[in-house]
C-alpha cells in the first residue's frame, strides 16, 4: 500500500519535530510526508529537506491546512498526524493491515500513551453539550459522566469499532477522505477531529488497533490558555449546530451501539 501522511505546523520546538521524523524515517512502511506550516515565517523549513514542506503564508486553521495537504494525493492509505507524536518502525504497519484485510474498514486508530507509559483514553462516544461542559466546568459532574463518555469500561487490549477517535495520530483510506472533502474548515481548531470521523463512520468502520502503540505529548493547552479555551468553546457550539444540542438521533445509535460492547473492564497497570 502507498502510505501518505500530513503534518500541519504552528511555530513548534525544533527538537519535538525531529523526534516525530526520526519516527517516520524510520518506519518500515514507506510514508510519503506533505508538511503544511502554518507559522508565520518558514524557520522550520530546514528540517524537512527530503519531504514536501508547503508554508501556508497565515494561520489557516488545522484542519483547513490537512486538506490543502489532501487534495491531489493519490495514495491508498493517509496519515493525519500532530506534531507531538512518536511511534515504533512497525507501528504503521500494523495499524493500516486491517485497511488491507477488511474493505468495510475505513479508518483506524491506535493506542495512544502519554510518555510516562500512561494510557490516554481516547476512544470515546459522541459527547453530548453536557460532556463537554462538565469537563470544562463541572470537574465533579464529569468523573460520572466520563466513565461512559471516555468508555471507561473498556480494557483498550481487543479491537472494537469506534464512535470517535483522536485526530493526533489516525490512519484512513485517502478516497474515503477525499469524498468527503476532508475537514470541515468550518472547525478552525478542535472538534474537527470528532466531526471527520462521525462522516467516516457513515461511509464505513472506524476500529481501534491495539497493537498499534504511539506515544503523544498531549498537553491540552485549551485548559491553560484562555485564548485557545475560548476556541475551544466555539467548536464546540459549531459542532452542536450542525448535528444537534438535544435532540441527535444519529449519536444516540452510534453511542448505543458502543455501549452494547461493554466488557468487564480488565486490571490495568496504568
Amino acid at each position: 500500500m502507498h502510505v501518505s501522511a500530513s503534518l500541519v505546523l504552528y511555530n513548534n520546538p525544533a527538537a519535538q519535530l525531529q523526534r516525530l521524523l526520526a519516527s517516520i524515517n524510520a518506519s518500515t512502511m514507506p510514508i510519503h510526508l506533505v508538511v503544511q506550516d502554518n507559522s508565520p515565517k518558514t524557520t522550520l523549513a530546514a528540517l524537512f529537506g527530503r519531504h514536501d514542506y508547503r508554508h501556508s503564508g497565515s494561520n489557516i486553521g488545522f484542519g483547513a491546512a490537512h486538506n490543502r495537504a489532501i487534495a491531489g494525493l493519490h495514495s491508498d492509505v493517509h496519515l493525519i498526524l500532530n506534531p507531538d507524536i512518536e511511534f515504533s518502525a512497525d507501528t504503521v504497519t500494523k495499524l493500516i493491515a486491517p485497511l488491507e484485510e477488511k474493505a468495510d474498514i475505513v479508518a483506524c486508530a491506535p493506542l495512544v500513551r502519554y510518555p510516562d507509559g500512561r494510557l490516554q483514553r481516547l476512544n470515546k462516544l459522541l459527547p453530548t453539550p453536557a460532556n463537554l461542559f462538565a469537563r470544562r466546568f463541572l470537574p465533579f459532574l464529569a468523573k460520572r459522566l466520563d466513565y461512559d463518555y471516555e468508555m471507561q469500561w473498556f480494557g483498550y487490549d481487543r479491537r472494537i469499532d469506534l464512535p470517535n477517535a483522536s485526530g493526533c495520530f489516525l490512519a484512513t483510506r485517502t478516497a474515503a477522505l477525499q469524498q468527503l472533502g476532508g475537514f470541515d474548515e468550518r472547525f478552525f481548531m478542535y472538534m474537527e477531529d470528532t466531526d471527520l470521523v462521525r462522516r467516516l463512520g457513515r461511509l464505513g468502520r472506524v476500529v481501534f488497533i491495539p497493537e498499534a502503540v504511539v506515544v503523544h505529548e498531549f498537553g491540552k493547552a485549551s485548559y491553560r490558555n484562555i485564548r485557545l479555551m475560548w476556541i475551544h468553546i466555539q467548536s464546540a457550539a459549531r459542532y452542536f449546530n450542525k448535528w444537534g444540542w438535544i435532540f441527535d438521533k444519529e449519536r444516540s445509535l452510534i453511542n448505543q451501539r458502543a455501549l452494547d460492547a461493554k466488557i468487564l473492564p480488565p486490571k490495568y497497570d496504568c
